[in-house]
Order: structure tokens, then sequence, then C-alpha cells
């Protein structure tokens, strides 16, 4: 086994550490060399048991990225901080252009929906009321106010789609 350091981290766990968090650095940067949104980044590091105060030995991260454009460029360009580290593609949502409604605002968020693989549901249209920052989180809750704009909403979404089939 390698020598530790004096955290108690093998010194070979500690450059995989260091590896990790330089690879999720330059990705971040390649991501907004394609002029990418900036990514979601999940870091989990794993105690395996180890003292609060000690380095994990293991540590892995997941960065996605929200792009319209080629998913092989962005992996091709990701693969660059290897061998350093492992990239490896988890998932890969295709794109897909929503439909709008005229006099509802619309955004571009973060994010990812299911929306592309429900592609025989009709047009494509992703709304729905509150914030998202608090979306599918033990967090998420809803204004009476919002609900009855919502509901005024998807009565007028419903009036524009039955306009566009007649």
């Amino acid at each position: 086994m390698p020598a530790e350091n004096s955290c108690g981290l093998p010194r070979m766990d500690r450059q995989r550490l260091i590896n990790l968090i330089a690879a999720i650095a330059a990705i971040t940067v390649f991501g907004f060399a394609l002029g990418l949104m900036f990514p979601l980044l999940s870091l989990i590091m794993e105690k395996d048991g180890i003292a609060p105060n000690v380095i994990s030995p293991s540590a892995s991260a997941e960065v996605m990225f929200r792009i319209a454009g080629s998913a092989d460029e962005v992996l091709r360009t990701a693969k660059q901080v290897e061998p350093a580290v492992a990239v490896e593609e988890v998932l890969r949502v295709p794109m897909v252009r929503l439909h709008t409604i005229a006099d509802l605002p619309a955004a571009v968020f973060p994010f990812t929906t299911d929306i592309p693989f429900l592609d025989r549901w009709g047009t494509p249209i992703l709304f729905g009321p509150g914030s998202f920052l608090v979306a599918h989180t033990a967090e998420e809750h809803l204004a009476i106010d919002e609900m009855d704009a919502a509901i005024a909403a998807y009565e007028r979404i419903a009036a524009s789609l039955m306009a566009v089939r007649a």
C-alpha cells in the first residue's frame, strides 16, 4: 500500500482526487468554449467508514451539459481529460424543438425533460407552474394564485392548439 500523507490518505488516492477536481474544472472550461450553458455538477465523496476528518479514498462526479448541438462533439471534448479520470456517457436525451404559445413567456432552462421520449403524444409543449428551483424536491410548493394563473394558461394553451388544428 502506498505511503499515507498527513491526512491519512494514501498518496495514490490523493492524486486520483486531485485528478478528478482538475478534470471537473477542465470539462467546465471545455463546455464554455463550446458555448454550452453552465454544466450541472454532482460530486460524490464516499466515506467508506473513514473518520470525518480524513479525505475519502474514493469519489465520483457527474457533469451534465444541456446542449443544442452535437453530443458527439461534447463527449469528444470531455474525453480530453482521460486517462487522468475516466469519462463515461451515462445518458443522451435527443434534442427536440418545443412548441411555443403566443403571449405565454418562453425560456431556456439547464435541465432535461422526458418530452423527447414522448414523441407520439402530439405537439411537444413544456409548461408548468411554480419554480424549477424547487421542482421535484421536498420543498416543492405552489401558491394558490400561481395555481389560478396556471389554470388560465392551460386554457390558453388548449385553445391555441385547437385553433391550429381547425
